[in-house]
This record gives structure tokens, sequence and C-alpha cells, in this order.
């Protein structure tokens, strides 16, 4: 028995402690930690009382009751030891900083989001957990305040995400209620850890709300980023928000029935008000008229009876006040509501009502439901559907809050968003306040914040408005403007440093500051890495570039010159004269040029950066959506040339985007998906490459149980055959003139990859999926490239190895914070990076993260630049004398995230797209 005992304790030792504490032991202030920091107190204690009561059962009654003592002993001391230890561990992880905390944060561009405005250079001190001055270099520091220089950075308040998912069950998204009584905070799971990863990229604080499934979801919560000293979520305001829809109604009668439904329980909360208002008064009255009473009979008592002299009898005086009460009667008492009593608040504006409306019917709705109840603070929410009709909300003042915009520089066609080329106008012309939120349901999916918000930059809202959408706005709306939202004297100390411009996508996050508190060494962030930003929107004295325009019509000749033309792998500052569609020359200038010696018109765009148009290693337009797995997981023979024309959207959104080509890639679902072709993206039409590379996938979306491969080994096994005797053999008849065409195509095409002048394209999502690709890479000798893979930290000495290019996607709602890193990691090993995405933004923004990750920025542009090309082995796209004048003028950076749709120069014209409805990022700057 002793010795399975000792096996017991012995599994449970190493179960606990090697499984458990030290997986959570590098995440220092998490709360894991101290929910199973008394493991080392607790194990060792079970482990005595167990060997204690063998001996209990195996000695005397005398020795039992010895026992019994040192038991009841050990018990007292294992229990006041848990606390302790837990407290220790508490004190250490959470809430055991300094109270008296006295920093200075210089030299910082501050953007207070308060009447202050921006202050260059400037000193923000924290006594405590909250801000004690803020101001300009000259602001005095006392002694013993411990500096931190910020020199190049930004400091803002802490963001605020007025739509997230943070610390939700996924199943608990969808509870909803009718009647405004449920809360979300009952759904709240204490035990998720996502907060770290929003915290880390700037988020510190989060709305969160119940379903809009019913009429009356519930009751919404801002939650802090950071968990309380107990580690459970921090509630900042428990009345910021209820819940209310107008629903997804198909016609205007059901519309009406949830207009109605709502009139009707907000009235019947004014009814019930109105019912204990007139109690209340008339109660006061009756008190009222009591004391009056009161003071009449105490003074009748001090005067003497006029007949008698004497004064009257208690006797008669009760009797007085029996016959003078006769006849009143009490008012009534309602009968209190619990519910309706906790939104009474609601009636005077003190609970805002998040009313969810999509189309240009429910906003007509709602707005008739508002005027009925106008004390009520109502924020419209959503708003996805308007189209056209987004000048209803420009008369108003109500505010709103934005979902996000799926593709800014086409909003028309967006999936998300269905609005038109009137949406930049709802942007820059509503009267009320507008707030932004990501609205995502991944618990993960607050990080993308300040994506959401430099989107809505890109699609026409003000730079500083985006900003106060994610300050100081969602602070005023969730009923915490007193504590968050602005950098001001007396406000917590809730702020965060940026390596650069909050909304440029390239600027990393430096620091972030709860209350006061310091977190960047347990977010693991690293503070010391340089200021970055996107330099490719900046001129050459380090400040924002100066956008000018170019006309819609441009003339046959003209010359455009700019501080940062991209020239031999680098921006000089040149002059590019077109002539009939040509580049007529490419003239480098050391200073300012003033006079026009050419005699031709000239546009100078000052700093805007010029490049060649760029090529997308990967891009499916759309057709691989519609493409259906056949019998055969084999299509080597398709090319994907064949199934676009001139008419598909997403091929023009791709050229419109700056990216004149792209190598356009098959459906996921085949094994050997088939010949991905680099075509033109611009008219017209008939610049297309032909076949770059054949593309392999061996992720999940290939395998399928009714045919073969079913499986990873089975996908692995058909490539090796391939690879090896250069086609793979069909498991379908085929027709004798099909079989020969088949395997003729398949032995070129192998023969080809072998000797390297096509690559070989590995679609793998998994671990596995890339070290097969990898061995297959290195036993071939093969030119491959990866896309799809974000599992990288256990692959990169392999991957290396293999010399393959690594194709990289901006970071999803699903992904780890440790994916940068592991980019990062894999460009210090040299992998080659390339950048693709749905859209040409999403590649942009792919690179952009790059940058903030850590990667060299020279680096990611010339990889954007230049890198595909060199991957496929052509020649590479230049701005060169002799050449059709095909380039592009960046208005405002590529990388910046927030910068408006490029202008986009084909053959010396101006790309025709869809003309936007807003005003000119630029101002007219011809020369003549």
């Amino acid at each position: 028995m002793s010795a399975s005992y000792r096996d017991s304790i012995r599994f449970l030792r190493s179960f606990a402690l090697e499984q458990e504490l030290d997986r959570v032991a590098p995440l220092r202030g998490s709360p894991r930690v101290y929910r199973h920091g008394a493991v080392y107190v607790l194990l060792p204690a079970c482990s005595f009382l167990f060997r204690q009561t063998v001996c209990i059962m195996r000695a005397s009654i005398r020795r039992s009751f010895h026992v019994m003592g040192w038991l009841c002993l050990l018990f007292l001391v294992t229990t006041l030891s848990s606390n302790t230890c837990i407290s220790w561990v508490r004190t250490a992880s959470i809430a055991g900083e300094p109270a008296d905390i006295k920093v200075a944060v210089v030299n910082a561009t501050i953007l207070t989001m308060a009447d202050q405005g921006t202050v260059p250079n400037g000193t923000l001190v924290v006594r405590g957990s909250k801000i004690e001055a803020v101001g300009g270099p000259d602001l005095p520091i006392p002694e013993g305040y411990q500096r931190i220089d910020a020199a190049g950075a930004y400091l803002t308040p802490g963001l605020i995400d007025l739509r997230s998912s943070l610390w939700l069950d996924a199943s608990d998204l969808e509870a909803s209620g009718n009647d405004g009584s449920l809360s979300i905070r009952d759904a709240i799971d204490p035990v998720d850890e996502n907060w770290r990863e929003i915290l880390s990229t700037g988020v510190t604080a989060v709305y969160i709300q119940p379903s809009s499934r019913g009429a009356i979801g519930g009751r919404g919560i801002l939650l802090s980023s950071w968990p309380d000293a107990s580690a459970s979520p921090k509630i900042l305001s428990d009345a910021a928000g209820l819940q209310m829809s107008m629903g997804t109604s198909r016609s205007n009668r059901e519309r009406l029935q949830r207009t109605n439904s709502l009139k009707a329980w907000l009235q019947g909360l004014v009814d019930y008000k109105k019912k204990w208002d007139e109690y209340e008064s008339q109660l006061k009255k009756l008190e009222s008229k009591k004391s009056e009473t009161e003071t009449k009979e105490t003074g009748e008592k001090k005067q003497p009876a006029k007949d008698s002299g004497k004064e009257p009898s208690k006797e008669s005086s009760d009797a007085a006040k029996t016959q003078e009460k006769a006849g009143e009667k009490p008012p009534e008492k309602p009968v209190k509501d619990s519910i309706k009593e906790q939104f009474l608040p609601l009636l005077a504006g003190k609970i805002p009502v998040r009313l969810e409306v999509h189309n240009i019917n429910d906003l007509r709705f709602a707005q008739e439901l508002m005027k009925g109840f106008p004390d009520v603070q109502w924020v419209l929410e959503s708003l996805d559907e308007l189209g056209r009709s987004t000048h209803e909300l420009t008369k108003t003042s109500t505010p709103i809050v934005l979902q996000p915009i799926s593709d800014a520089w086409f909003p028309g066609d967006a999936s998300v968003l269905q609005a038109t080329s009137n949406y930049p106008e709802l942007l820059r012309k509503h009267k009320g306040v507008i707030g932004i939120g990501t609205f995502s349901g991944a618990a993960r999916g607050s990080k993308s914040l300040r994506t959401v918000a430099a989107s809505a930059v890109a699609a026409g809202m003000p730079l500083d408005r985006a900003l106060q959408a994610i300050t100081s706005v969602p602070a005023k709306l969730t009923q915490v403007e007193q504590q968050l939202g602005t950098l001001s004297p007396g406000k917590d100390a809730t702020f965060v440093l940026f390596g650069g411009h909050p909304l440029d996508l390239t600027s990393p996050v430096l620091r972030v500051f709860t209350e006061g508190i310091d977190r960047t060494q347990e977010l693991e962030l690293n503070s010391k890495r340089p200021v970055s930003g996107d330099t490719s929107a900046k001129s050459h004295n380090g400040t924002e570039a100066k956008p000018m325009t170019l006309p819609d019509r441009l003339p046959e000749s003209y010359e455009v010159i700019s501080r940062r033309v991209w020239v031999d792998g680098q921006f000089i500052h040149a002059v590019i004269q077109v002539r009939d569609g040509k580049i007529a020359s490419v003239q480098k200038v050391d200073s300012d040029v003033t006079e026009l010696k050419s005699g031709i018109a000239r546009f100078d765009v000052n700093d805007l950066p010029i490049t060649p148009g760029l090529i997308s290693p990967f891009a499916t337009l759309g057709i691989a959506n519609n493409a259906i797995a056949g019998a055969e997981s084999n299509s080597l023979p398709i090319q994907t040339s064949d199934a676009i024309d001139g008419s598909n959207r997403a091929r023009e959104r791709w050229g419109g985007s700056g990216f004149y080509h792209v190598a356009l890639a098959s459906s996921p679902a085949n094994t050997i998906a088939g010949q991905i072709d680099l075509v033109s993206t611009v008219p017209p039409n008939d610049l297309d490459v032909g076949t770059v590379a054949i593309e392999f996938v061996l992720s999940e979306s290939a395998r399928n149980a009714g045919r073969f491969p079913s499986s990873l080994a089975g996908q692995i096994q058909m490539l090796q055959e391939f690879f090896g005797t250069g086609s793979a053999s069909s498991r379908l008849f085929l027709p004798d003139v099909a079989s020969i065409w088949w395997s003729e195509t398949s032995r070129s095409k192998s023969v080809q990859l072998r000797d390297r002048s096509l690559i070989s394209l590995f679609v793998v999502r998994e671990g596995a999926e890339l070290d097969a690709c990898v061995r297959m890479t290195k036993q071939w000798g093969l030119r491959a490239a990866v896309y799809g893979i974000k599992s990288l930290r256990d692959h990169l000495g392999t991957l290396a190895e293999s010399k393959a290019t690594l194709i990289l996607t901006s970071e999803s709602e699903e992904d780890y914070l440790w994916y940068g890193r592991d980019v990062v990691a894999s460009f210090d090993q040299g992998v080659p990076l390339l950048f693709a995405g749905e859209t040409g933004r999403d590649a942009l923004r792919a690179a952009a993260e790059c940058v903030r990750a850590g990667v060299r920025e020279e680096y990611v542009l010339q990889q954007l630049i230049d890198g595909p090309a060199a991957l496929f082995q052509i020649d590479r796209p230049q701005i060169q004398v002799g050449e059709d004048a095909d380039f592009v003028v960046w208005t405002g950076g590529l990388l910046s995230g927030h910068a408006p749709r490029p202008r986009c120069i084909v053959r010396g014209s101006l790309l025709s797209v869809e003309k936007e409805e807003s005003a000119p990022y630029w101002t007219e700057g011809a020369q003549q």
C-alpha cells in the first residue's frame, strides 16, 4: 500500500508542478499563477495527511489520538500557509505595486484628446493612480520622480473598444432577452486570459453587451483590460448601456411591431416612474399637512381656553385629531418592480440605449421611436446597410457607433459594409459624436481596434476624429468620461506610448500604463525599440508628407516631381517626365526644383512616394470560392487565367489598390490545385505573364473522405509520386487522348519544378503540413514558397534550411500575439518574406504589421515592391526611360493603413475607378 501511495504522490507532484506550474511560470502577472501558487504548500500537506491517515489505520487508538492532534495543527498551519502563499503571489503579480507611484513621461508628443490638444515635446506627470499634470517641456517635475524619456513617441489615452467579446464565452454571445433583465456581467468568464493580448495592443478597456437577437437584449458593461487584485475582470461602469435592436426585419410590418414593442416597454417605464412620482408627491403633501396640523395643535395647547381659563384636556385634543383626519385617505403605494427600478436612470440619460439599426427603413422607425423619448441618451450602432441614405444621419446629432469597414478604398463593394460613396460624407459631416467598435465575436478581436479606426480614416474620416472615436468618445458613451478618455489632471493614469502615430499601423506599442502602473514587463513589450512609423509617408525633414493632387484628366505630356521616387531599389528625389504614355525621362534632382525648363505641365506631389505597380504573390480574385472539388484531387492542367474575364470586380479593385499584377491561385479543394498564372489587373488586360508556379495544398481543405487522398499521409504520397515520376496516377477512366495530354502536361510541369524554373507554392496551415513541405522541398531541390501557415515557432530552423519564401497574410482574430514575434524570428534566420491578402489593402496591412513586429522597414518595402518579381524570376517593374508610364502615387504612404486610395497611372493616364463623392485628399498643384 505504501508503494502505491508513493507512486500516487509522485504522479500528482509531477503532473501539477511540471504540467501546470512550469507552463504558467513565464507568465508573470497572470491570474493563473496565484490560482495554482498554493500547490507548493498543498501537495506536500496532502502527502503528509495521507501518510498519517495510513498510520491511524494501523496504529493503536492511543497513537491515533496523538496523530489526530498533529493533524488538526497541521490543517491550521496548511490553511494559513496557503492563504499566505496565495496572498504573496497575488501581491507579486497583480495588486502589490507601490501605491505612491511617481512617474514623469517626458519628450513625448502628447495627444491629450482634451481642450489642451496636442502637446509637442510634452510632459505627463503621474502621482499614484492619477494624472497630476500635463504640459510642455517647461512643466516642472518635482524631485523624486522617475523620468521616462519618450522622445519621438506618441502618448495617448488608453484605447477603448465600443463593442467587444473579451471575457465572454462563445455560447454566451447568443444570449439575449426581451425585458432588459439580463446583464452581460453574469456571462463573464473569469479565467479567460485573452486580456493580455488585448492590452498589449493598447486597448485598455472594452464594452461588452448581450446579443441583439431580442428586442431588449440586456445591460452592457465597461471592463478594464487589466484584471483587478483578485484576477477577476474589473468593471469600470455597470451602467454603460442597454442593448436594444430594431431586428433584421424584412418588412415594414415587422419593423412596426418591433418599434411598438420597444415603445411599450419604454412607456411602461415612464408610467411606472410617474406612478411613484405621484405617490411620493402625495406622500409629501400629506406629511406637510400633518406637520402643519401638529404645529397648529401645539400652538392651541399653549393657549388656555377662553371660556373656562383652562387648557383643553388630552382626550379632547385626540378627539379633535381623529375628527380632523376623518375622511382623509393615504395614497396607495405602487408595487415595486425590480427590473424597472434598475432602468429608472435610463429616463434621465444616465444609462445609454444602444439601438442597433441596419438599413434606412430601420433608421426611420428608430427616429420615430427616439422622438417619443427625447430625454433618453440614444446611441445608434451598426449602420451597415444604409447605402446612399447616409445623409439622413448627417442631419442629426445622435451619437453613432460604427462597425468595421471591409474595404475602405472600395466601400461600395465591401462584403460587410454595404455602403456607397456617400459613406465618407457621413464620416466627415455627422453632427454628433462617432465611436468605433470592432464588433468581433472572437475574444481576441479587440486587438484590431487600431486597424478598424485606420480603415475609417482611409474611407474619409478625419484623422483626429477617428482617434477620438476610440478614446474620448467611448469614455463619454459609457459614462466614464470623468475617469478615462482624455489626458487631464485628476483622471486615471491609464495611457499608452506608441512608437509613432497610433493610427499608423507600423507603430509598435512601447509601454502601457493602467492606473499609474507600468505594465510593460508583464506584457513583454519592447519599450526600448526605436521609434518607427511609416517613413514612406514622411518628408525629408521627418514631418508628415504634404499631399497635393493630380487632375482627373492628365495631359498627354506632363511631369511629376516627388522627393520619394522608387528607382533601383531606393527612394530618390526625382522628376518623371511622361510623353504619349511613355516615360521620357527620370531626372534625379539634388535640390528643390522651382523652374520649369521643359515647358510642359508639372505636378509637385511633395513627399508622396511613387513606385512602380506592385505584384501580389498570391491572390484568388474570388474564383477559388466558385471552384468545386471533383472526383480527382489533381487539377494540374488547369490554368487560373482561364477562369477570369475583364468584368471581374476583384481584379479591378486590386488594380485600383496599386497592385498591377497578381499571382492568381486556384481552389484549395485539390491537393494538386493547378497552375498559378501572373495576370494583369489593369487595362489593357494583355499584360499577362503566364504560369509562374504550381499550387500544392497540404491543408485540410483538400482532404475528402469520398476520394483519395483523405489524409495528410495520402497527400504526401500523391505529391511524392508526382515529383518522382512526373505524374500522379489517375483513379478515373480517361480517354486515350485526354490521358496522353494529362500525362504530358504533368511530366512537363514536374521537370520545370525540379529544374527550379517554376515555383512550388505550398498551402499549409499546421506544423505537420509545414514539415512535410520542407522535407519534399529539400528532397527534390525545389524553389518553394509557403502560404497560410501561422504556427512558425517550432519550425523556423527547418524553414530557413529549405530556403523557402514565406508569404505572410495580415493577422486574424484567431492569431495569437506571438505570431508577429515568430515572423521576426524567421526574418532573423534569413527566411525571405512576401505579403499577400484578400485585397490590396490586406496585403499592405500584412507588410505594415511586419514592420510593427520588428522587421526593418527598408527590407519590407524592398520585398513589397521588388520581392515577387525576384521570386517568380521575371523582370521587375521599373520606372525607367522607354517603359510604359505605369506607376502609383501613394496618397499618404504605403504602409500607414489610414491613407486614402492611391492614384494609379497606367500608360500615362489615371486609372478609371469608382469616383468617390468625398472631398479630395490632395489640393490642386499643377504648374503650367
